[in-house]
């Protein structure tokens, strides 16, 4: 059930996602808040399940994870047992980051990270040695990531909330 949301819960939504470790009275602050208020609507956000949790962004890069991928893969003769069943197994392989069923000639997008290509390859080779080497075909995008993934920004954008003042 999708649930309606005034610009205050999106200014407060995109408040966390700048920087949700930031003390509860400082963020209410910056949305003109009192503390109080602030926490309790932050409280029913996470009751409502649209705050799911809090997590810590990493720098790929930083880490040491210079080369970034996706694959699309078409699975040929998978039902959807078999598609679920591949898809927890790449879930469990190091270096993906994210996987997307998806429409249309491909079956699924796998963002990958890896130190370096010859890494790189070597774990779309992993990711390819499944059951049945027949089960994929893969198409391999590398990318220079330019934007970090942050959640949503689309959906908390300046015309959802206006900035806070600083």
């Amino acid at each position: 059930m999708a649930h309606q949301l005034d610009p205050t819960d999106y200014k407060i939504i995109r408040l966390l996602h700048e920087d949700a470790s930031r003390p509860h009275h400082e963020l209410a602050k910056k949305a003109n808040m009192a503390p109080s208020t602030f926490s309790r609507r932050v409280q029913w956000l996470e009751e409502q399940g649209i705050i799911k949790k809090y997590v810590c962004l990493v720098d790929p890069a930083v880490m040491g994870y210079t080369t970034l991928g996706y694959t699309l893969i078409r699975l040929t003769n998978a039902g959807k047992k078999k598609t679920d069943a591949i898809v927890e197994r790449l879930r469990r392989e190091p270096g993906v980051a994210e996987i997307c069923k998806i429409l249309g000639e491909k079956d699924l997008i796998v963002k990958l990270y890896a130190k370096d290509n010859k890494s790189y390859q070597e774990l779309l080779e992993t990711l390819d040695g499944g059951d049945n080497g027949d089960e994929f075909q893969t198409t391999t995008l590398l990318a220079t990531q330019v934007v970090y993934d942050e959640g949503l920004p689309g959906v908390i954008s300046k015309t959802e909330a206006a900035k806070p003042e600083k």
